[in-house]
């Protein structure tokens, strides 16, 4: 549909039913029917009386019919806060949560409508160069709360990797990297610790969580309390970064090297980083 905006402007809205650009009539499409469809301007469309301009519906064998209506439809558009491109969420800042919201749709369709678009640039397709631009508009802004958004440094060092590929060394660039930069460096833990595990006590498997302050090739091994050796995780070079949830924390299913299920008892794991070797006590309950 066309609708005509206070300024003269026509502005062309295509709308979507559930799963199909046009509208099925589900009854006799000779009688007279009303169907009601909600209408969503841009933020910062003019204000003022809008009407319809010409409106065209397709048939079921995917001709376009033009509609004939004979009353004119007339709205109001009151003023509204107009929001920066950059702030996908239109909350009236562009921060943190715009860029994650970016990221999440790196490789997708920018929006077809009126609907939070995180393609900034309007090229229909969110890519790196719209997390650029989010970011520089974030400027010397804050890029706190960081673990609100379950970010992970593996997943802003990618950004920041793929940023610095196609750097064209103007401002905008300068700017998007130091903030993405800035992002690194507050999503890393200051110190390497090894947390309690979960469950515990447990039966038969638990969660051994820990952070790194710095990247390192990370051993848990788990000990009886006679100090032998009952099991050892190797789990290779990790980046520096928080190892909490169970998709990233150390799993151990209570097996021994052998692969039999350990007695009930205490036992002792740590953990090796680097010259950190931090050790806790836990306890398996059959």
């Amino acid at each position: 549909m066309l609708l005509r905006d206070p300024q003269g402007v026509t502005h062309f809205f295509r709308h979507y039913d559930k799963d199909f650009w046009d509208i099925y009539f589900s009854r006799d499409p000779t009688v007279y029917q009303t169907y009601r469809k909600t209408i969503i301007l841009p933020v910062g469309s003019p204000p003022g009386i809008w009407g319809l301009a010409e409106m065209n519906v397709m048939d079921k064998a995917q001709n376009f019919l033009r509609a004939d209506f004979t009353e004119i439809v007339r709205f109001e558009v009151n003023d509204a806060p107009i929001y920066a491109g950059s702030d996908v969420n239109q909350d009236g800042t562009v921060n943190i949560q715009d860029l994650v919201m970016v990221a999440n749709a790196i490789g997708h369709p920018g929006a077809t409508d009126a609907e939070l678009n995180p393609d900034i640039n309007a090229d229909g397709v969110v890519d790196i160069l719209d997390l650029v631009q989010v970011a520089n508009d974030i400027g010397d802004g804050s890029a706190a709360a960081p673990a609100i958004h379950n970010l992970t440094t593996e997943q802003i060092q990618s950004w920041l990797t793929q940023v610095k590929q196609i750097d064209d060394g103007s401002p905008d660039f300068r700017r998007a990297i130091n903030v993405l930069e800035n992002l690194l460096r507050a999503v890393l833990p200051e110190t390497t610790v090894l947390l309690p595990n979960y469950p515990n006590p447990f039966n038969p498997e638990t969660w051994i969580p820990y952070q790194l302050a710095n990247a390192s090739d990370v051993q848990i091994t788990i000990y009886d309390t006679k100090g032998i050796v009952v099991r050892t995780l190797a789990l290779g070079h990790q980046a520096a970064g928080y190892y909490t949830d169970r998709n990233r924390a150390a799993y151990w299913d209570g097996r021994n090297g052998l692969g039999e299920n350990v007695a009930s008892g205490v036992y002792f794991y740590q953990l090796q980083a680097g010259e950190i070797s931090p050790m806790r006590k836990m306890v398996i309950l059959k």
